[in-house]
């Protein structure tokens, strides 16, 4: 089972204002069958300090929180997730606040960081990587709240990715911006827009995808408004693919390189990709 669960029992009562917060803290969680710490249901406040999991072969995931209420903030610090065959953090359906301070998220066995629906605001600082058959970012399911990426450390970039699929967004409506270097490459490691999604996405000149298998940055069914200040290159694939969009605009302005099919663009008139 789980390590450690908070659900709606803590629930402050009803028409009341939450002003205790839970505390873990210098918590290890190693090889365990179910979720590191699961927050459910939950209105009341809570903060990570030093948790370190390790999920191995078999945990869950590093820290779920699923179904909070707009109360129910989180801040995580200095904390670290490896390993295990699910996300290092996972938001389903949270509407809340949840800001990570100087943490690492490292070769977890599905996304490092997964968003499914909901309106969660994330803020994260410190450094993800993966090499595992697996996405470092996946939001899905309508998902409309604000997400941040930071390095922790200047010049260390915020995302590495060499292997699995890179960042996946499939119906994501929010907002989501990677502040700092995204380097993708190994395995398919590149970004996907899709499924209707129609948020904002930014990122960082710093940002690199470098020769996934398949297609470098794909925007396909969808209608969002992207910035792409980085670098592409994709000798396999296309390095940009741009294709079935109902609205939106596609700015990409750093160097993009690829093989003699070059970059697909088939767009309604409404879309106004550009490439600098």
């Amino acid at each position: 089972g789980d390590d450690l669960v908070l659900d709606a029992s803590h629930a402050a009562p009803v028409g009341a204002t939450v002003d205790e917060q839970v505390i873990v803290g210098d918590t290890t969680s190693v090889n365990g069958a179910g979720v590191g710490i699961n927050l459910s249901n939950t209105s009341a406040a809570a903060g990570v300090f030093e948790y370190t999991y390790d999920g191995g072969a078999t945990g869950d995931a590093g820290i779920r929180i699923s179904g909070a209420d707009a109360q129910g903030t989180v801040i995580i610090q200095d904390s670290s997730c490896t390993g295990g065959t699910g996300p290092g953090i996972e938001l389903d359906n949270a509407a809340s606040t949840y800001t990570v301070i100087n943490s690492t998220i490292t070769d977890t066995g599905g996304a490092a960081v997964a968003v499914n629906g909901g309106a969660a605001n994330l803020n994260f600082t410190g450094r993800i990587d993966q090499s595992n058959n697996a996405p470092a970012i996946d939001v899905n399911s309508g998902h409309t709240g604000v997400l941040a990426f930071n390095e922790a450390t200047a010049a260390a970039g915020v995302i590495g990715a060499t292997g699995g699929t890179g960042l996946q967004f499939n119906n994501a409506d929010g907002t989501y911006q990677f502040n700092d270097a995204v380097v993708l490459g190994g395995g398919d490691a590149g970004v996907d827009v899709t499924g209707g999604s129609s948020g904002t996405f930014t990122f960082a000149a710093s940002s690199t995808i470098t020769n996934p298998t398949g297609n470098a940055f794909v925007v396909d069914g969808s209608n969002p408004i992207i910035t792409y200040q980085g670098s592409i290159t994709d000798n396999a694939g296309r390095p940009v693919v741009i294709e079935n969009n109902t609205g939106g605009t596609e700015l990409f302005t750093g160097t993009i390189t690829g093989p003699d099919q070059g970059t697909s663009i088939q767009t309604n008139p409404r879309v106004e990709p550009r490439i600098a």
